[in-house]
C-alpha cells in the first residue's frame, strides 16, 4: 500500500548554496516531498538540493515571484504545501505538524515567523503568516513581488496557527547587502507601479524598499500615497502605520507621528508597537505623562499565538517597562523607576537599554562605580565577550571610565572589536601616550573607512601633550589635508609666525569636529584653544560644553556672546535653562523670550518662559501672604500656581541631567 503524501515543502531559489543546507536540514524530517524551483543558479544550489532528495524544477526567471512559485504547484503530489525560503529554517513544531494537519478542517494555516534584524536577542520582528495550504482548493500565487496566496473557491474562514515556528535571517543587514535584494525589489516594484500606479500594496512595498535604501523622504511620500488609497480592512494597514511612524521618527518628525497615531491606536488597541511609537513621539515632544500612558498601554497588550500584527520583540514587555522607568526617574519618582527597571531586567536581563537605565538610576541614587559594575555583571552573567560589553556600554554612559577599563583589562577584551572601547576609556582617564600607541595598532587593523576618527583621536592625544604629529600620521593623506592639519597644529602648539586661515570654511568645519570631540573627551584646554581659531567657533564650543555638563564654563561664554549680541536661538535657550536652574526666573524668562523672537515655534522656549512666569507669580503670591496672612484669595491663587508648576513637571523641556553629563555637572 502506497504511503499517503501529506506535506510537501516548496522553495524558490537561485544561488543559495550558503543558506540552503541549513534550511533543508530543518525540514527534511517533516517533508514527504521537497520541490525546489530553481531560477538559474550558477553555484552548487541544484547539487545540494538533489543531495537532500529534492525534486528540482528549472524555470526561467521573469521578474515574477508568483509565476515561479506557481510552477512548483503544478508538480505537487501532496495534500498540503508548506512554502519556505532558503534564508529560513524551522525552529520547532516538527513533531506535532503531521498530527495537526490530519486533525484540522481548515484550508490554510499560519506559521509563526521570527525575522532577525540584528545580532542581539531583542533585534527581531515576529508575526504570523499563511504558509501552509491544501492543494485541492485551487490556491495560486498572485503578484510579481510579495506574492499573495489566492483561490477562486470558497474558503473556510478559520485560519488556525500551526505548531511550526520559523526563523528568517533574510533581513539581517549583511545578507540584504550581499544578495542585493533591495535593488532587485526596487526594479520589480517599479515595473508593477507602471501597471497599477495607485495600488496601495505596491506603494507600501515601495516605501519599505526606499527605507531600506536610506531614502527616507521618498519612503514617507510613498507611505502617505499608499494610505490615501488603502482600504481600512487591508491586512497590512496596521503594518503600514507602524513603518510610516518609524520613518517619521527617524526624520525627527515626532509631531507628525502624534497626528498620525493618536486616533489610529484606538482601532488597534492590542498592537503594542503602535502604542510604543506614539509614546516615543510624545516623549520627544516633552509630554511625559502622555508618553507614560502610551507605554503603559503597550505593556498591557497581550501577545497572541499567530498574531498577524508585525511586532518587534519586547514591545509589550521589557521595552515599555524600561521607558516608563526612565520617565519616572525623570519626574523624580525614583521608587517607581526602580520597580519598573527591575521588572524590565527580570524579563530580559541582557536588554542593553534597561542595563544603561539601571546604571543611570544607580548613579543618581549614590551607588559607586564599582557597585554599579558589580550589579550589572550579576545581571548579565557574561558567557562571552559580547555579554561583558553590555556592562562596558552602560559604564561608559555614566562616565565610569576607570571601572570600565579595569573590566576590559580583567577580561582581556583586546581584540579589534573591543579596542575602540578600550581607547575611549584610556583617553577619558588621561592615558594619552598609551592611547596613541593603541591608535597606531588600530589603524593597521581597522578598515580604511574608520581611520578618519582614529586620526582625529591621535591628533587630540598628541596636541594635548604638546607633541608634534609624526610623519607616519600623514601617510596616505592628500596634500591639502596635510597643509590644513599642519596649520591647525601650529596654531594649537602656538608656534611662532602662525598664519591661520580664518575664513576657510573647510578648515573651520574640520576644527569644529575635532573641538567637539575634545570636549567629549574632557580635553578642555585643547578645546578652548581650538575655539579661538575663529570667533564663529565660540557658539558651537559653548554648546558642546553645555551638552557635556560643563555648565559654568558654558555660561561664561554664552553671557559674553549675549553681551556682544552674537547669541543664536539655541544659545539663548541654553542660557535660559542655566538661569532657570539657578533660580533667576526673571532673567531666564528674558532669555526664553529671546528664543521665541528668533524662533517662534520653539516649544521648549515657550515652556521655559511659562515656567519662569509661574515661578515669578508664585514668589509674588508667597511674599504677599507673608506680609498679609489674611489674604485668602491670594492663598488660593498660590495653591493654583503650585498645582500648575506640578503639572508642568510632566512636561520635559530642559536638557536631561543623566549619565556622563550628570557626572560632569557634579564634578564642576
Amino acid at each position: 500500500m502506497t504511503k499517503e503524501l501529506v506535506l510537501g515543502v516548496h522553495l524558490l531559489v537561485r544561488d543559495e548554496e550558503e543558506l540552503l543546507p541549513h534550511c533543508l536540514r530543518s525540514i527534511v524530517m517533516i517533508a514527504d516531498e521537497i520541490i525546489i524551483i530553481d531560477t538559474g543558479s550558477t553555484d552548487k544550489t541544484v547539487e545540494i538540493a538533489k543531495a537532500f532528495g529534492a525534486k528540482v524544477i528549472a524555470t526561467e526567471w521573469q521578474d515574477d515571484f508568483a509565476q515561479a512559485r506557481n510552477v512548483g504547484l503544478q508538480h505537487a503530489t501532496t495534500k498540503w504545501v508548506f512554502y519556505i525560503d532558503a534564508d529560513e529554517e524551522v525552529l520547532t513544531g516538527e513533531a506535532e505538524i503531521r498530527h495537526f494537519l490530519e486533525k484540522t478542517t481548515a484550508d490554510r494555516c499560519m506559521v509563526h515567523v521570527t525575522n532577525r534584524v540584528g545580532e542581539r536577542p531583542e533585534e527581531k520582528i515576529e508575526h504570523g503568516l499563511i504558509r501552509i495550504f491544501r492543494t485541492d482548493k485551487g490556491f495560486r500565487f498572485q503578484g510579481r513581488i510579495h506574492e499573495q496566496l489566492l483561490s477562486d473557491q470558497e474558503m473556510i474562514s478559520e485560519i488556525p496557527v500551526s505548531p511550526l515556528r520559523l526563523n528568517h535571517d533574510g533581513y539581517l543587514p549583511s545578507l540584504m547587502k550581499r544578495k542585493e535584494k533591495v535593488n532587485r525589489n526596487m526594479h520589480i516594484l517599479t515595473q508593477c507601479l507602471q501597471d497599477s500606479p495607485t495600488d496601495p500594496f505596491i506603494l507600501y512595498n515601495l516605501a519599505v524598499t526606499h527605507c531600506q535604501r536610506g531614502e527616507y523622504q521618498q519612503a514617507v511620500d510613498k507611505c502617505a500615497e499608499s494610505f490615501r488609497n488603502i482600504d481600512f480592512q487591508a491586512p497590512y494597514r496596521p503594518t503600514l502605520l507602524r513603518d510610516w511612524a518609524k520613518i517619521l521618527l527617524k526624520l525627527g518628525q515626532s509631531n507628525q507621528v502624534v497626528h498620525l497615531l493618536q486616533n489610529e491606536v484606538q482601532h488597534y488597541r492590542n498592537y503594542a508597537d503602535l502604542h510604543v511609537l506614539l509614546a516615543q513621539a510624545l516623549e520627544e515632544q516633552g509630554f511625559l505623562l502622555g508618553a507614560f500612558a502610551s507605554y503603559e498601554q503597550a505593556s498591557g497588550c497581550k501577545a497572541e499565538a499567530g498574531n498577524s500584527y508585525v511586532c518587534e520583540a519586547g514591545m509589550n514587555s521589557y521595552r515599555p517597562y524600561t521607558a516608563m522607568g526612565r520617565l519616572a526617574q525623570q519626574k523624580g519618582e525614583l521608587q517607581v523607576a526602580r520597580h519598573l527597571f527591575e521588572h524590565a531586567l527580570k524579563l530580559h536581563p541582557r536588554y542593553e537599554p534597561a542595563l544603561i537605565s539601571w546604571a543611570d538610576y544607580l548613579q543618581e541614587t549614590g551607588a559607586s562605580d564599582s557597585e554599579i559594575a558589580e550589579q550589572l555583571m550579576g545581571l548579565v552573567q557574561p558567557e562571552q565577550p559580547e555579554d561583558t560589553c553590555m556592562t562596558i556600554h552602560a559604564l561608559l554612559h555614566i562616565g565610569a571610565f576607570s571601572t570600565a577599563l579595569f573590566i576590559l583589562d580583567e577580561h582581556m577584551l583586546h581584540t579589534p572589536k573591543y579596542t575602540n572601547l578600550q581607547l575611549i576609556c584610556l583617553i577619558q582617564t588621561g592615558q594619552l601616550s598609551v592611547s596613541v600607541a593603541l591608535i597606531k595598532k588600530m589603524i593597521a587593523a581597522f578598515p580604511e573607512e574608520n581611520r578618519q576618527t582614529l586620526l582625529i583621536d591621535w591628533a587630540l592625544c598628541s596636541w594635548s601633550e604638546q607633541r608634534i604629529l609624526p610623519y607616519t600620521f600623514y601617510e596616505a593623506m592628500e596634500v591639502e589635508q596635510k597643509i590644513m592639519i599642519r596649520s591647525i597644529e601650529n596654531w594649537v602648539l602656538e608656534e611662532k609666525g602662525v598664519q591661520q586661515t580664518t575664513d576657510n570654511k573647510a578648515t573651520i568645519d574640520f576644527i569644529q569636529i575635532i573641538m567637539e570631540r575634545a570636549v567629549e573627551y574632557r580635553l578642555l584646554r585643547l578645546a578652548k584653544r581650538l575655539s579661538e581659531w575663529n570667533s564663529c567657533l565660540l557658539i558651537p564650543y559653548a554648546k558642546a560644553l553645555y551638552q557635556e555638563g560643563h555648565i559654568l564654563l558654558s555660561a561664561d561664554i554664552l553671557l559674553d556672546l549675549l553681551e556682544q549680541q552674537q547669541l543664536d536661538a539655541e544659545g539663548h535657550l541654553y542660557l535660559g535653562e542655566i538661569l532657570y536652574l539657578k533660580g533667576f526666573y526673571a532673567q531666564a524668562s528674558t532669555m526664553f523670550e529671546g528664543v521665541i523672537s528668533l524662533a517662534s515655534d520653539n516649544w521648549k522656549a515657550r515652556m521655559g518662559a511659562a515656567a519662569s512666569y509661574l515661578h515669578l507669580a508664585r514668589e509674588v503670591a508667597f511674599d504677599t501672604i507673608t506680609a498679609h496672612p489674611e489674604a485668602e484669595i491670594v492663598r488660593q491663587d498660590l495653591q493654583k500656581l503650585e498645582a500648575s508648576l506640578k503639572a508642568m513637571g510632566g512636561i520635559s523641556w530642559q536638557m536631561k541631567q543623566q549619565g556622563r553629563r550628570r557626572r560632569n555637572i557634579r564634578a564642576e
